[in-house]
């Protein structure tokens, strides 16, 4: 399993308002997945062949989080064709740190006898990811909680380790209603 952070990132016409994932390399270096699939206003129907990845704005100035950074070279490409995976990851470096954000449990939500964070995150087994800055917590349950098609999350119960497959339990960073 990787963890991930999800950030809000303003680039060119590519990703003007959106959250992609993060892999933070360090307090200013981070790899960045972007989206270059063209906006669209209908699903891949299956007629015709999908519109060309947008190619991405190197030289425009770029922000994580609202922070200022600049690309330093692009790391990977998603498989050519496939429509759901049009995006490549690139390496960025930020102007100034970006500060920790990982999810801490809290204490006071603990009672005797639950199982521990740790615990809930090896029995929840996230796919993939783990986004370590969209992580919610209640008295009852963790939600680890995922993107794929649409968003949910896993609930693991603190009491008995129970799992269950629920709606997202919160907003995804950087996520403006009606954009």
């Amino acid at each position: 399993m990787r963890l991930l952070e999800l950030h809000r990132v303003i680039w060119g016409s590519i990703a003007p308002v959106s959250a992609e994932a993060c892999l933070r390399l360090s307090d200013r270096l981070f790899d960045v997945h972007v989206d270059l699939s063209p906006p669209s206003d209908h699903w891949v129907t299956g007629i015709g062949e999908p519109p060309p990845a947008l190619e991405p704005p190197e030289n425009e100035p770029l922000s994580l989080s609202g922070i200022r950074g600049k690309v330093l070279h692009l790391v990977d490409r998603d498989p050519p064709g496939d429509p759901q995976y049009a995006g490549a990851t690139f390496r960025v470096e930020l102007v100034s740190a970006m500060p920790i954000v990982a999810f801490a449990p809290n204490p006071a939500l603990a009672a005797p006898g639950d199982i521990t964070f740790e615990q809930a995150l090896q029995l929840a087994r996230p796919e993939g990811a783990v986004f370590i800055n969209w992580i919610t917590e209640d008295d009852e349950s963790f939600c680890f909680n995922t993107i794929s098609f649409g968003m949910g999350g896993t609930r693991v119960s603190k009491r008995d380790g129970s799992i269950s497959w629920v709606a997202t339990s919160m907003p995804m960073p950087g996520y403006i209603p009606g954009d």
